[in-house]
Order: C-alpha cells, then sequence, then structure tokens
C-alpha cells in the first residue's frame, strides 16, 4: 500500500479527532475513532478489547475529570501494507479533577495502528508510553525506557 497524501491527512484527523472528542467529554462518539475489535492498552497487563469495551472504560475514566487539554505533536507515520499505518505520536495531557486535587499531567507518546475501513480511517490498536507525569491517578503505566539509561 502507498500512503497517498489523502491517507497522510485521514489519519493525522483521525489522531487529533480523538483528542477533540476526549475534552469535548464526546466519549460516546468515538465509535468514529475505533475500529469494532480494536485493542487499546493504558496500563501494563490490561489491554482493553472490542469498541464497546474502550468506550465504557474512557467514559469511566473522564467520570471524575472537569477538563481536560490533550494535545498531539511529532506525528510520524509509516506504512505497514494491508491496508495498515502505524503511527507515532507526542502526547500532552492536563486533566483538571472535579474532587479539587491538584491537576494531572502526562507526557507520552501513543504508539497506534491504523487501519482503513469502509467508514474511513479508524484506530485498530492504541498503546500509550508515558514518559512522565505529575499528580496523575494512575500509579502503574507503560514507562519509556531510554537506551543505555537506567529505566528508574
Amino acid at each position: 500500500m502507498t500512503l497517498t497524501f489523502h491517507d497522510d491527512r485521514g489519519v493525522r484527523d483521525l489522531l487529533a479527532r480523538y483528542c477533540v472528542l476526549l475534552d469535548a467529554n464526546r466519549t460516546d462518539e468515538l465509535g468514529e475513532i475505533f475500529t469494532e475489535d480494536c485493542a487499546v492498552d493504558f496500563i501494563p497487563g490490561t489491554t482493553i478489547h472490542g469498541l464497546a469495551a474502550v468506550i465504557a472504560h474512557l467514559t469511566e475514566r473522564m467520570r471524575p475529570v472537569a477538563a481536560t487539554s490533550h494535545h498531539l505533536s511529532n506525528t510520524v507515520l509509516s506504512e505497514t501494507g494491508d491496508g495498515e499505518v502505524a503511527a507515532t505520536s507526542y502526547l500532552y495531557a492536563w486533566h483538571r479533577y472535579r474532587d479539587g486535587r491538584p491537576d494531572g499531567t502526562v507526557w507520552g507518546h501513543y504508539e497506534d495502528v491504523a487501519r482503513r475501513t469502509t467508514g474511513g480511517w479508524r484506530l485498530a490498536r492504541r498503546t500509550l508510553v508515558v514518559h512522565g507525569m505529575e499528580g496523575f491517578d494512575r500509579p502503574e503505566m507503560h514507562m519509556l525506557h531510554r537506551l543505555g539509561h537506567d529505566a528508574g
């Protein structure tokens, strides 16, 4: 498969729309983002399988959040064949909690596989790799391991 300008733009728009929907708390519209058979991995050992389960998970995760702001940059796309594209996008995500605790911030990147469907590009796989976080309410995340450096 050759990645055309139209495909490139479609995948980049897909990645940005995920952030827009989360920030607007429109998790019920995530069917525009993920495939029915998607797999999402935010926490080690806990892969979420299937669109309905992903929507339920993200809806629950957004419940204690009063506001969010997700920003993507440094997106790199690679053709993988069979109507799929691998994407890496760097992430900055800010979260304000309803209960008044300090705001949470995450820096990291997404490792995605986007698939061409009859409805357009959709995410078939998403993994969040965390580079750092402050005040974020998850004790265990996939942390970045840099070559030649201790992961601690």
